[in-house]
């Protein structure tokens, strides 16, 4: 059995990072989101958060996943210099390191607030 913060780390080292933040901009722009659901086997999955509802009883912990700083796909996309993915890729890449101390500080958060380690 895996700990917690060890299957973050490993999710936050795949491939299915990128995608998981990438849905949940996507979303965003329709007022939901994303999350990762990690389960104690070391495994997870991206979750869409409209999927999750009240009565959902995760078998592992369940992370919100941030969206991407967006502030200039108007200029950039829509006026023609990229394609959305081409600028989704390009800001994911520009933007990972923040993203995922964003991740870590959210969790030193929580632990702070409730008193216990996730």
């Amino acid at each position: 059995m895996k700990n917690f913060k060890e299957v973050l780390e490993a999710y936050l080292k795949s491939s299915d990072f990128k995608p998981g933040v990438i849905a949940s901009t996507k979303a965003g722009w329709g007022g939901s989101g994303y999350s990762v659901e990690l389960f104690e086997d070391g495994t997870w999955r991206n979750l869409w958060n409209n999927e999750i509802g009240n009565l959902y009883q995760s078998p592992g912990e369940i992370v919100g996943l941030p969206a991407l700083d967006d502030g200039d796909y108007q200029e950039l996309v829509v006026n023609g210099d990229l394609s959305e993915s081409e600028y989704l890729d390009l800001a994911f890449d520009n933007q990972e390191d923040d993203l995922v101390k964003g991740i870590w500080d959210s969790i030193h958060d929580w632990e702070v607030v409730y008193g216990q380690s996730a």
